[in-house]
């Protein structure tokens, strides 16, 4: 899991202790809804049960970082391959390339990942990229 750096925790401890008033530790659903939506969040279901703790706060806020940085770094790394610079790559060189190298995938998986990126003879990889987030998520 990708680490949140200190910067970025120390911000979100700034952020929850502005309306962390008492120091309980923990807020209440309405103010931990507040400050979902100070930072730009619309997900509250960590309130679902009522109170949230600084440490749940703080672990949703690392898996949240950590779904993110690693679309970011599977764009980066079909980026490589991206000769024109188009957001596309050649079907015919990543099938190769992952039918082959490193941990090798099935014939059958490499079509379902071809399928997912739009099919053609090149694939998108950003729209392969985010189908993949949205799984996840």
């Amino acid at each position: 899991m990708s680490d949140l750096s200190n910067e970025q925790i120390n911000e979100l401890k700034e952020v929850w202790d502005h309306f962390d008033k008492g120091k309980k530790g923990s807020l209440e659903q309405n103010d931990f809804k507040v400050l979902m939506k100070a930072i730009g969040e619309e997900d509250f279901s960590l309130a679902a049960s009522g109170s949230v703790s600084y440490n749940s706060f703080l672990a949703d806020r690392q898996q949240k970082w950590a779904k993110q940085q690693s679309g970011d770094v599977l764009k980066q790394a079909f980026r490589v391959l991206d000769r024109q610079g188009n957001g596309t790559v050649s079907v015919e060189e990543l099938k190769y390339l992952l039918t082959t190298y490193g941990e090798k995938l099935s014939q059958s998986e490499v079509n379902e990942m071809v399928a997912e990126g739009g099919g053609g003879a090149s694939l998108n990889y950003n729209q392969l990229v985010d189908n993949m987030q949205r799984k996840k998520n």
